[in-house]
């Protein structure tokens, strides 16, 4: 925690001035529930990590897009969920770039443990000035606490594409799932995932975006759940962002209100 506090106070010390010219701004894929087509580049490194606090309408039984399972039987994982998400991008190539993501530590209710990690990554199909195409794919195994842990390992494939609205104006959207574990059913199901998000620079610094995502079925419930968020980020320097988003969800069962606090930080 120390850490991070730390590293925040660093983003907002550097002087940015004249670099806002020759480096194009930092773009992140965490907090958002879309994810851009775009890659970090060639020899980038990227850290985005946070906080997530989520609280359930009725119980939260995954959280962040599938990541997690919940066991109907646990009643004592209903409750406040909160965890650290994390994601380390590292560009490979121009198109091309390894991630390695986690909710890291979460908490709901009396439980607390290490939540899955995630291996993939993601390809920029195609790329120009008006709109472009990528792949993201990812593996998700069973290497978690219970109950913040799949049963098995989990496949994930979003197809996701950018467009340019207007100067300074971009549309987003995301199309895929996953492959999980149904219980009821004793047996794999796509868990399906869609988002569409709506961002627009406000300056050099600032930069705000909406976004509505909808997936599902879940693998217990057999329900699809409905989320939109609206965010505000702040680029202290063209290298670095901080993020403060307010999640909402739409459907009878999830997350009812949800917050965010994120950085990023590419090196």
């Amino acid at each position: 925690m120390f850490l991070r506090i730390g590293i925040l106070l660093c983003l907002w010390a550097v002087p940015w001035g004249p670099a806002w010219a020759q480096v194009e701004p930092i773009e992140t894929d965490n907090p958002s529930l879309a994810n851009s087509s775009k890659t970090v580049g060639e020899g980038v490194f990227q850290w985005e990590s946070g906080v997530l606090h989520l609280d359930p309408r009725r119980r939260l039984e995954r959280a962040r897009r599938g990541r997690t399972d919940r066991d109907d039987a646990d009643e004592s994982a209903e409750g406040s969920y909160a965890s650290a998400p994390n994601l380390f991008r590292l560009g490979v190539s121009p198109d091309l770039e390894l991630r390695f993501e986690s909710e890291l530590l979460a908490h709901q209710s009396n439980q607390s443990g290490f939540s899955d990690v995630s291996l993939g990554c993601k390809w920029t199909l195609a790329d120009s000035d008006d709109a472009s195409v990528g792949l993201i794919g990812s593996l998700t195994p069973p290497s978690g606490k219970p109950p913040f842990r799949t049963n098995s390992f989990t496949p994930t494939l979003i197809v996701a594409s950018d467009f340019a609205i207007t100067e300074g104006q971009t549309l987003t959207l995301n199309l895929g799932g996953s492959w999980v574990d149904n219980e009821r059913l004793d047996r794999r199901i796509f868990e399906s995932f869609g988002a569409i998000c709506h961002s627009w620079d406000l300056g050099d610094q600032w930069t705000a975006y909406m976004e509505v995502a909808v997936s599902g079925p879940e693998a217990t419930s057999q329900a699809f759940e409905t989320i939109a968020d609206a965010g505000l980020g702040y680029r202290p320097t063209p290298n670095s962002i901080i993020n403060l988003a307010l999640f909402r969800g739409l459907s009878h069962q999830g997350i009812d209100w949800g917050t965010s606090l994120s950085f990023g930080l590419r090196l």
